[in-house]
């Protein structure tokens, strides 16, 4: 499990550095930081809704929690496209629902012990990173 821990702490380095450099203006190309950040979190919430994949065979809703899994990068990547302007309130929203479906469905309780403390862990931080380079 501290492998997994070390990880998903370390997964948050871009989005605090980005973060830092979005707000201090310590980066010399905004546009092209804000677009790394958004590319990153767009990549990083694809991974975090196929963790659902395994637990989905476990389940009896399977086929319901599937689509849900497939929704989020793909509501993610459409909306980088045709949202930009709101892709970080989108992303943050997006980050905050799939924690909650996750807990609504029982997906929480086939995760390993300490995995889904973990999880709010890591979407807190990236929630509130999204929404310090929204709002400043």
């Amino acid at each position: 499990m501290l492998l997994i821990k070390t990880l998903g702490y370390s997964g948050l380095l871009p989005f605090i550095y980005l973060t830092y450099a979005l707000i201090t203006g310590n980066s010399q190309q905004l546009d092209e930081t804000s677009l790394l950040f958004s590319i990153y979190s767009c990549l990083i919430l694809g991974f975090m809704s196929g963790v659902i994949w395994p637990v989905l065979y476990q389940q009896p809703s399977r086929n319901r929690l599937a689509l849900w899994a497939v929704s989020f990068p793909v509501f993610s990547f459409l909306s980088f496209i045709w949202l930009s302007d709101y892709i970080l309130l989108i992303q943050t929203g997006l980050f905050i629902l799939l924690r909650i479906v996750e807990v609504a469905e029982g997906i929480d309780e086939a995760y390993p012990t300490g995995y889904a403390s973990l999880r709010w862990q890591l979407t807190s931080i990236v929630s509130v990173c999204h929404l310090c380079v929204f709002f400043f």
